[in-house]
């Protein structure tokens, strides 16, 4: 929810200086990733494995469609489901606003995961490339305002939302170097594998013992299948929850030896 929060603020301030609509922009941005699995990437990884296909954005629109209100959905408009289904992968959003929460969704993960880089001492100010330092600062907050204020400064006089060539290719060299030294490196690589590993292992136990998901799941199975049904349950798991039911079911209590 933290980061939704953050892509939402983001939006909002490039549409209101782009004078487009900020209420579509912070219901896209509060909606685009409310599929996403426990876990992050590495639990999207897992459920696909698991079951053939799975992408986050499409579970968020599925969610919003389908499963909220009992099944009924939210009863939104196609621009913010547009919004929310192409927020990534390989189609534009039709909207400028839903353009605008693409963009603000890599600034605020990009600027987020390298914070908590810093905090949890994987990363130093000075690991960051030259260019990036040089253009963006060391310093979340103004990392931000430097790729915002270029956002605008760009668009303004455009039929789309876009960054500088410039500022984009700076932004590429950052994202690269996230991925190089952070989303795939070898300090992360074992709680990437223990969370498929819970996931995976919650899956397969659901399917096997269907009856003891929430009685509003069991309810879904007729709609939907068990395969689905499950998938839903675990999917929309929080990291937190999805590590106390993995204890609760696989984990031995431990035993009093006092007599």
């Amino acid at each position: 929810m933290t980061h939704s929060l953050e892509v939402a603020q983001i939006s909002r301030t490039i549409a209101r200086a782009l004078r487009l609509n900020e209420d579509l922009v912070e219901a896209i941005a509060l909606g685009h990733d409310v599929g996403h699995t426990p876990f992050g990437h590495a639990g999207e990884s897992a459920m696909a494995e698991l079951t053939g296909h799975f992408a986050h954005n499409e579970q968020s629109l599925r969610v919003v469609e389908f499963l909220e209100r009992s099944g009924s959905g939210l009863n939104l408009t196609f621009e913010v489901k547009d919004g929310i289904l192409n927020h990534t992968g390989a189609h534009l959003p039709k909207t400028l606003e839903g353009r605008i929460v693409r963009i603000a969704d890599r600034i605020a993960y990009l600027c987020h995961d390298y914070d908590d880089s810093l905090r949890a001492g994987l990363l130093q100010k000075g690991d960051l490339p030259k260019a990036v330092y040089q253009n963006f600062g060391t310093d979340t907050s103004h990392m931000i305002t430097s790729m915002v204020s270029d956002i605008i400064c760009s668009s303004e006089r455009k039929t789309d939302i876009v960054l500088s060539h410039n500022v984009k290719a700076i932004m590429d060299e950052f994202r690269q170097f996230m991925f190089q030294h952070i989303y795939h490196s070898d300090a992360l690589s074992h709680e990437r594998r223990q969370a498929v590993f819970v996931l995976c292992e919650l899956h397969h136990y659901f399917i096997a013992h269907f009856d003891e998901l929430p009685q509003e799941f069991i309810g879904r199975e007729a709609r939907w299948g068990k395969e689905q049904t499950v998938t839903d349950y675990v999917a929309g798991l929080t990291d937190s929850y999805a590590v106390k039911l993995f204890s609760d079911i696989f984990m031995p209590p431990v035993w009093s030896m006092a007599r």
